[in-house]
C-alpha cells in the first residue's frame, strides 16, 4: 500500500500543462535533462524560468537521492502524493539492469495513477517499468531498436515497435530515449499550451523542428540506407528488420502498420530503389542468408528455412539468381566476392554485395570492384538508376 500525500491547499492555480517525473534507478540523464528544459522554457517569459504556463515537480517514494547511468545523482523535491494533480506520470528509465532495483512503491503509484485516469508516459526505457505495471496491455509501445528483442521476450503479449521515435495510444506515450524525449516534450507543450510557446522552445534549444511520431528512430546504418530521402521508405525497411528472420513479413501488413495504401508505399518504393516492396525484401533476405552461408556451418536447408524461403531448392536457385553461384560453391570458395553475374539495377547491388549484418551494428563496404549482379526480373539490365545512385556518381 502506498503512502500517497495530499496537495497543498497553497498551491497557485492549475498550469496549462502539470506533469510528474520518477526517476528510475540509472536513468539517463541526458532525455530527463532535455524533457524538463522544454517545460522550463515553455513555462515562463523570456528565461525567467518561472513554473507559469508549465509546472513540474520530481516525486519519489521518498528523498533518497537516485543515481542515473552517468553517475549524477538527483534528489526528488517530493514523495508521492495524489497523480489527479497532474495531466502525467512520466518515468524516466535509462540502463535496463537499474530496473531491478526498482521500489515497488514506484510500480503501485503508477498503477494508481491509471486507475484515477491519469496519462502515463515512459520515457527510453520507462517502457519496461509500465509493461512490468501490467500498464501496456492493449497499447502499442515504443522502445528504442537496441532493446527491442530483450523487450519482445519479456512481453510477447505487447505490440511494440522499434522504428519510430514516439508513440501516442491514448493514455500512454512512449518513447525511444534520448532526443525523444525533447520531441515527446514539444509534443506536451503544443497540445496543452499552444504552438507559438513550442516554437520559442525550438528556437531557444537550437532545435531545428521537433520530430513527430512517424519520424523514423535513426541508426548507425548502411551507407545505402543513409542515403534514402524517404522517411516512409525507412520506417518500412526497418518494420521488415524488426521481424524475425522466418517470419513472412505480409507487406500490405507493413503499409497497414505505416498508415499508408499498398499504392503509396509501392511508389516510395519504386522512387528511392526503382523496386517493388517485395523485390526489395527479397534482397535483403538473399543478402542475410549469403552472410550465413559463407560465415556460419549451418546447412542449406537450414538457412532457407530461417530466411523464409519455401524450401532448399527454392533458395538455391534465387541465390544463383542474384549471385551467379549456388550457395555450396560460394561456401566451398569461402570468398565473399568469388561469384559473378549479369549486371542489373544499382540498388540491387548496394544491398545483396553488402555485410548484411543488422543496420545497428555495421557500415557496408563500397561499391568498387564488387561483381555485378542479376536483376530480379527476368535478369535484364535496368534502364534507369535511382536518384540514390545517379547522385553518387556525380560525386
Amino acid at each position: 500500500m502506498i503512502n500517497v500525500r495530499a496537495a497543498s491547499t497553497q498551491e497557485p492555480p492549475r498550469a496549462n500543462l502539470s506533469v510528474a517525473f520518477l526517476l528510475l534507478p540509472e536513468f539517463t540523464l541526458s532525455t530527463f535533462s532535455g524533457f524538463v528544459d522544454v517545460l522550463r522554457i515553455a513555462a515562463d517569459e523570456v528565461d525567467r524560468s518561472r513554473q507559469v504556463h508549465c509546472r513540474w515537480t520530481l516525486l519519489g517514494p521518498d528523498r533518497a537521492p537516485v543515481r542515473s547511468s552517468c553517475g549524477v545523482e538527483i534528489t526528488p523535491w517530493e514523495t508521492l502524493r495524489d497523480p489527479a494533480d497532474f495531466d502525467y506520470v512520466i518515468v524516466v528509465g535509462g540502463l535496463v539492469r537499474g530496473h531491478e532495483r526498482i521500489d515497488k512503491r514506484i510500480l503501485d503509484y503508477l498503477k494508481l495513477a491509471d486507475r484515477r485516469g491519469g496519462s502515463l508516459v515512459g520515457v527510453c526505457t520507462g517502457s519496461f517499468a509500465l509493461a512490468r505495471a501490467g500498464l501496456m496491455q492493449g497499447y502499442r509501445c515504443c522502445v528504442h531498436w537496441h532493446h527491442l528483442k530483450e523487450f519482445i521476450e519479456e512481453f510477447p503479449e505487447i505490440r511494440v515497435e522499434g522504428h519510430s521515435v514516439y508513440v501516442v495510444d491514448g493514455r500512454r506515450i512512449t518513447c525511444a530515449g534520448g532526443q525523444s524525449g525533447v520531441d515527446v516534450a514539444l509534443h506536451l507543450v503544443e497540445r496543452h499550451c499552444g504552438r507559438s510557446l513550442t516554437l520559442k522552445v525550438t528556437s531557444g534549444m537550437v532545435v531545428e523542428a521537433a520530430r513527430g511520431p512517424k519520424h523514423p528512430q535513426p541508426r548507425p546504418e548502411t551507407q545505402w540506407f543513409h542515403d534514402i530521402e524517404s522517411p516512409l521508405v525507412q520506417r518500412a525497411i526497418l518494420l521488415m528488420e524488426n521481424q524475425s528472420p522466418a517470419q513472412r513479413v505480409d507487406i500490405p501488413e507493413v503499409a497497414g502498420r505505416l498508415g499508408v495504401s499498398m499504392r503509396t508505399l509501392t511508389r516510395a518504393f519504386q522512387k528511392s530503389f526503382d523496386l517493388s516492396p517485395s523485390v526489395f525484401l527479397r534482397a535483403l533476405r538473399l543478402a542475410h542468408a549469403r552472410w550465413e552461408v559463407l560465415n556460419t556451418e549451418k546447412s542449406i536447408g537450414w538457412i532457407a528455412s530461417d530466411y523464409g524461403f519455401s524450401d532448399a531448392s527454392h533458395f538455391s536457385r534465387l541465390f544463383r539468381e542474384y549471385y551467379g553461384a549456388t550457395p555450396i560453391a560460394v561456401r566451398e570458395a569461402r570468398d565473399p566476392d568469388s561469384a559473378g553475374a549479369r549486371p542489373v539495377k544499382q540498388a540491387l547491388q548496394d544491398i545483396i554485395w553488402g555485410d548484411p549484418l543488422t543496420f545497428a551494428t555495421t557500415d557496408w563496404p563500397a561499391e568498387s570492384g564488387r561483381p555485378s549482379v542479376p536483376d530480379a526480373k527476368a535478369g535484364r539490365p535496368a534502364a534507369k538508376r535511382s536518384r540514390r545512385s545517379a547522385r553518387r556518381s556525380s560525386r
